[in-house]
């Protein structure tokens, strides 16, 4: 996030996923693991966020299971 200079928030966990207020703007883009408690804790603010206004995207890794740091180590040589 910091990186591109745009706003960012992270949750850390699915459990505490729903209960983010970003930062003001008008765009989210969730970054979701894709097992069952981080998409379901995905759709859940989706719903709230858009209610609210927001555009809402919820992107997730397309292998099940992994989140976004899984497949980030994927992409590389090493599995550290």
């Amino acid at each position: 996030m910091e990186i591109t200079g745009l706003p960012g928030a992270a949750a850390l966990s699915a459990t505490n996923l729903p209960k983010i207020d970003p930062p003001k703007c008008s765009e989210v883009i969730i970054a979701a693991d894709a097992d069952k408690a981080g998409l379901d804790a995905a759709e859940q603010l989706a719903g709230r966020l858009t209610a609210s206004g927001l555009k809402v995207r919820i992107a997730a890794p397309a292998t099940p299971g992994n989140d976004w740091n899984d497949e980030l180590r994927s992409c590389s040589n090493t599995k550290n």
